[in-house]
């Protein structure tokens, strides 16, 4: 599971952004299998690591693809106020996974009601996906759109 990474927060605030963070990870896991996936967590690249990813499992490998799994869906998730150097490292980690879809997950809920804050990693993380022209499979979510996807599903289940 991802882990809260940084060092400021009480003991307390990160008990609670652990509890939203192992929230999330639910979703995100039900998501998945309601959507016929996989889901692994830690997801480990050349140079670092993925927090999520929706996959999939052909029988048979294909030829000069070392991995049999086949990312689908990657998700990081950001539990509070990120660097936009941070946030461009997530989009590097994404790129290299380069599944179908990039999701950065931005957890409204870790930024105290800053709500200027909030908005201006969900623009930053836009901004520099939109920079990256045909390569944009990048996208930024918070809570909202995982609560949107959730209802779509309902509706077809």
């Amino acid at each position: 599971m991802a882990k809260i990474r940084t060092k400021r927060l009480s003991k307390k605030r990160k008990a609670t952004l652990s509890k939203i963070n192992a929230v999330v990870f639910t979703d995100i896991v039900c998501l998945g299998a309601k959507l016929g996936f996989e889901t692994k967590d830690e997801w480990k690249t050349k140079t670092g690591s993925i927090d999520y990813v929706w996959y999939i499992e052909p029988p048979i490998s294909f030829p000069y693809r070392k991995e049999k799994r086949i990312p689908i869906v990657g998700f990081e998730i950001e539990t509070s106020d990120r660097s936009r150097k941070h946030l461009k490292g997530n989009i590097l980690n994404l790129l290299e996974l380069s599944p179908a879809i990039g999701v950065i997950i931005i957890l409204k809920e870790g930024f105290k009601g800053n709500e200027r804050k909030f908005n201006g990693c969900i623009k930053a993380v836009r901004k520099y996906a939109e920079g990256l022209g045909s390569l944009n499979n990048i996208i930024a979510w918070s809570e909202k759109e995982l609560e949107e996807l959730k209802t779509k599903l309902r509706h077809i289940s």
